[in-house]
């Protein structure tokens, strides 16, 4: 069966840094609460420990800010392992 998803261009860019750099261990603890920031922070620590290159840990952070937030959380679960 052949399937064709057709992905919003932000997740595709995504989903290609993910590929590039790897998914970061979830080092610091990610707070699923009502911050927003505080979850974007705890991702940035987990991206720039894992190695990732501050040019996409920032873009990763962009990416994630494209949406509701629901649509963060789904994006910092994708970037983390």
């Amino acid at each position: 069966m052949d399937h064709e998803f057709n992905l919003p261009a932000h997740h595709i860019e995504l989903l290609t840094l993910i590929k590039t750099h790897g998914k970061a261990p979830e080092l610091f603890e990610i707070p699923y609460g009502n911050n927003a920031f505080d979850l974007l922070i705890a991702l940035r620590e987990n991206l720039k420990r894992h190695g990732w290159p501050r040019p996409a840990r920032d873009r990763a952070i962009d990416l994630c800010m494209t949406g509701d937030y629901e649509n963060l959380k789904m994006f910092v679960k994708a970037c983390l392992d």
